[in-house]
């Protein structure tokens, strides 16, 4: 059976996850989750670059309808 001590860390672990999550959620770019996600799958199959150099490549040749190649 858990102490005192040991129920109230585990609440504030608890509460303290709770809130990162918040802040999370609250500087979520959906926008770079997508970039990251092609690129995810661009690996998958074999490429080579880094998120960073594809994201830059991807910027470079983005269309004027904001599509990625």
């Amino acid at each position: 059976m858990p102490t005192d001590y040991q129920r109230i860390a585990a609440e504030r672990r608890r509460l303290e996850l709770a809130d990162r999550k918040v802040q999370q959620e609250r500087h979520r770019d959906p926008e770079h989750e997508a970039a990251f996600c092609a690129w995810a799958a661009y690996r998958v199959n074999g490429g080579d670059m880094t998120f960073e150099q594809w994201r830059r490549q991807g910027l470079q040749k983005e269309g004027q309808d904001g599509t990625h190649p």
